[in-house]
């Protein structure tokens, strides 16, 4: 069964709008009907994951009390995990196997860049997400290993960009 999976970029004016609301955030089941979600539970946020009845819930990261791992997404197979976190001290996006082994850092900007809100393609050879090198939220892309970065969004100063998922079926 093919999956079909839209994916909006909303473009609103600058404004004070947080990155993340609330405390917790749920992305679409796995292949395996297993739940990803960003919770803080322990007073920061880490990822977790659970069945679809609540059950088997496990914790997936495991960070300093400073650190938060937000925005989970799996790939269409549901063997791997995109997140953000900021375990160097400014949001990168981060990979890691549907269990959570395996962690490593497919962006590397300098302190002043964060990078967040990754999400697979449904092909899972490419990642969207945002970054506000420019000074301001634009929406990029790369492949899947964190190589060939590219800028998809080129908006003015007053303008930022939200990447958000608006169906998959």
């Amino acid at each position: 069964m093919k999956r079909k999976w839209l994916l909006g970029v909303v473009v609103g004016i600058a404004g004070s709008v947080g990155l993340f609301c609330g405390s917790a955030g749920a992305v679409f089941p796995g292949k395996n009907g297993v739940i990803a979600f960003q919770a803080d539970a322990s007073g920061h946020y880490e990822i977790f994951t659970m069945r679809s009845n609540g059950a088997d819930v496990r914790q997936l990261t495991h960070t300093a009390a400073s650190v938060s791992n937000l925005t989970p997404d799996y790939s269409m197979g549901g063997k791997t995990m995109l997140f953000s976190s900021d375990r160097n001290g400014h949001f990168e996006v981060y990979v890691m196997s549907a269990a959570g082994s395996r962690v490593r850092r497919l962006t590397n900007s300098s302190a002043t860049v964060s990078n967040f809100q990754p999400q697979f393609f449904p092909s899972g050879r490419q990642i969207v997400f945002l970054s506000d090198r420019t000074g301001h939220n634009e929406v990029y892309i790369m492949r899947a290993d964190g190589s060939h970065v590219r800028q998809l969004t080129h908006t003015a100063i007053s303008v930022n960009n939200f990447v958000r998922r608006l169906a998959r079926s």
